[in-house]
């Protein structure tokens, strides 16, 4: 068994250490002494820890009971010596001897500087004792005297019941010894479940609420369902929250008496709901009605003055359904809201009407940062509405337009918008339908050919199936396509004249919109995944698209590179923005052995000389490359493995669901990925055929890797 350390990275003034117990074997010279001096050594220093217990139920089946019992012993006590300066702590606990694990830590643990405290505690932990949950709060309590912030968030797995909170078990008074902090700054009590506790008890915790919050500034219930059902009190709890300035009720299902009684109350504390910096309300039933109390308070002179500006800058309200006619109410609210720096509406109904009317209320949100409509039936006409304010939006850093049924025909509209946003960082627009003009898509208004599956289509991967690449459709366009169906879809162009043109205006659009993202300065994630798009729309792109600072491509699940036209293409793009890119996303493309080769080889111009470099040779910057079910097979693997030594930063590699027969590539990869110095997870599940997996596991490379603490899938 080896504790080690998994990554550490920047948050905030100090850096993070993250120690996780691993079922993998160490080092041989790596002894318990050894560990204890590296911990004493590198822990002191540090001010936040990530303390993972996940992996120890699988340390069961690895190791004798006594001595995993005694090094795990062992390891909490060093750990406890070393924390005393820790003011960030986060405990991920999943099993019952994580629980026990955790309980002696604490104990033992004296973090005179503890001002964090995240418990994210999984309910198979606690099905054997549900006592248990009470023994690591009252543990938790101990170290709690000069916290400002405490989260518990209970994760549940489904298979198994929820942690009782009956009155035996005292798990509410537990939580309300824990969170009676007097310093106590942000409260978190993530998917807690109170229904089976007592009124008495409930009544206790709601006390402790509302003697210990009056200083709290950040309040945080996401998905606690019965929570103001079975505490009458909360209310008088958050009555007295008059420093209250975020508010997180995502999830909690929240019916309009109940939401109207929250609203009154904000009106109490606060002076009304428009006074906090962020307000979530993600799946809490928000109807029209409620939309229309949130705006009354709004129109009353006596807590916001005519003209004057609601103070809020974050609002969330997706998964409520809200429609067009909610949407007019929304941008009336939005219209008194000039601080805004972040919207959230995603999956609701809002169609180009409501786009209009919410894109209109935000040409006064100058501050705007988040635009996030994800799975909104926009349509190209709602995306036009919503845009003609864009000119407004100078500092707009992501805008998120996943799954809102827009085609083609929309990019004339992003590339008019591009000169505005000249700030943003992100742009998404994955699980679109954006096949040129005139190729079959469900909008163009062309009855198109023969519409067959797409490269990524579990029946064109068969074990039969050849490797013809082929374009890619919606549903019922495929259903049609097998019925000899053929739809209404208006007047058909006759002449192949016509249709050529309409091709060629389409990848025209395709360059433009390219050439369009190369005045986005800022420009970090493009993602375009499961898009429906083409090599024929893809080549223009990315011959247009040049940006140097890009550290997220996805091109994901789309039909791509069927040519090896395509895949120059994009090893000009990576050329490109080879200094920066940090996350690749080839995952379910047609990019296969050949294209692995031309990315890992170049390209021969006709003369004989290179055209074009190693794409992925340059690659030094790359952290996550992620190439599943891309139908690469062993040439593809070794090409890759000579080049994988070049991505010096290359932290997790996904090569899932490819066809590997015979261990020897899988091994060559292995062998070439532990000379990189922060590999950390390498993905070979469903590659390597059953009856070779037992040679690749017992390989060198294999154990020279896992020894490392790297984990293999495989």
């Amino acid at each position: 068994m080896c504790m080690r350390r998994i990554f550490k990275w920047p948050r905030g003034e100090g850096a993070l250490r993250r120690w996780r117990w691993t079922p993998l074997s160490g080092p041989s010279c790596l002894t318990f002494d050894m560990l204890a001096a590296a911990t004493r050594h590198e822990g002191m220093g540090e001010v936040e820890w990530d303390l993972d217990f996940s992996f120890l139920p699988e340390l069961q089946a690895c190791y004798r009971t006594d001595a995993m019992d005694g090094a795990l012993c062992r390891s909490c006590d060093l750990l406890s010596e070393s924390a005393g300066h820790v003011e960030r702590l986060w405990l991920t606990v999943s099993c019952p001897r994580a629980v026990e694990a955790c309980v002696r830590f604490l104990r033992g643990a004296r973090p005179v500087a503890l001002r964090s405290l995240d418990l994210v505690l999984r309910n198979t932990a606690f099905t054997r004792d549900e006592r248990a949950l009470s023994t690591l709060l009252r543990s938790a309590t101990g170290v709690a005297v000069r916290l400002e912030s405490v989260r518990v968030a209970m994760i549940s797995d489904g298979a198994h019941p929820a942690v009782g909170w009956c009155r035996q078990m005292c798990v509410p008074a537990a939580l309300a010894s824990l969170i009676s902090a007097p310093a106590l700054r942000s409260l978190a009590l993530e998917h807690l479940s109170v229904s089976s506790a007592s009124e008495e008890d409930l009544l206790v915790l709601g006390e402790a609420m509302a003697r210990s919050c009056t200083n709290l500034m950040r309040l945080s219930l996401c998905g606690s369902v019965p929570f103001f059902s079975r505490i009458p009190s909360f209310y008088s709890a958050l009555a007295c929250m008059s420093k209250l300035e975020v508010l997180d009720l995502s999830g909690a299902c929240l019916e309009d008496v109940q939401l109207k009684r929250l609203i009154v109350t904000l009106r109490s504390s606060i002076g009304g709901w428009h006074h906090l910096e962020q307000l979530n309300l993600a799946g809490c039933g928000v109807s029209e009605w409620v939309l229309r109390l949130l705006y009354s308070d709004l129109c009353d002179a006596q807590l916001l003055p005519t003209g004057a500006s609601a103070g809020l800058q974050v609002l969330n309200l997706s998964s409520n359904g809200i429609d067009d006619d909610c949407a007019f109410i929304l941008a009336s609210i939005c219209l008194r809201c000039r601080s805004l720096c972040e919207l959230h509406l995603r999956h609701n109904r809002i169609a180009a009407k409501g786009a209009g009317a919410i894109g209109s209320a935000l040409v006064e949100a100058c501050e705007l940062r988040v635009l996030n409509l994800h799975s909104n039936p926009l349509r190209d006409e709602g995306l036009r509405e919503v845009l003609r304010a864009a000119g407004c939006w100078r500092k707009l850093q992501r805008v998120d337009l996943t799954r809102c049924r827009l085609t083609a025909r929309c990019l004339p509209v992003l590339c008019a918008a591009a000169p505005f946003m000249r700030e943003v960082q992100e742009v998404v627009l994955d699980r679109n339908d954006l096949r040129p003009v005139g190729a079959g898509s469900s909008c163009d208004g062309v009855l198109g050919g023969e519409l067959q599956l797409s490269v990524y289509d579990s029946a064109y991967r068969g074990a039969a199936a050849g490797d013809a690449k082929a374009l890619t459709s919606f549903e019922l366009d495929r259903r049609d396509a097998v019925e000899g169906r053929c739809r209404y879809k208006g007047d058909i162009a006759a002449d192949e004249a016509g249709e050529d043109a309409q091709c060629s205006a389409g990848d025209a659009a395709f360059e433009s919109f390219g050439a369009a993202l190369c005045g986005c300065r800022e420009l970090c994630t493009l993602s375009l995944s499961g898009c429906s798009l083409p090599d024929s729309a893809f080549v223009p792109f990315a011959g247009a698209f040049v940006s140097c600072r890009l550290r997220r491509l996805d091109l994901s699940a789309n039909p791509l590179f069927c040519s090896v036209g395509s895949v120059e293409a994009l090893g000009l793009l990576l050329r490109r923005g080879a200094g920066s890119l940090e996350v690749l996303d080839l995952s379910c493309t047609g990019l296969g052995s050949v294209g692995i080769s031309v990315l890992a080889d170049g390209t021969l111009s006709s003369t004989g000389e290179a055209a074009g470099g190693c794409a992925l040779c340059l690659l030094c910057a790359l952290k996550e490359l992620r190439l599943s079910h891309c139908r690469i097979e062993e040439d593809g693997f070794y090409a890759l493995a000579d080049v994988i030594p070049s991505m010096c930063a290359l932290e997790r590699v996904f090569l899932d669901g490819n066809r590997v027969h015979g261990p020897a590539a899988v091994v060559s990869l292995l062998g070439k990925a532990a000379s990189l110095p922060s590999i950390a997870f390498i993905g070979l599940h469903g590659t390597v055929l059953p009856c070779d997996r037992a040679e690749v596991t017992s390989c060198r490379e294999y154990c020279v890797l896992t020894g490392r603490g790297v984990t293999v899938h495989i």
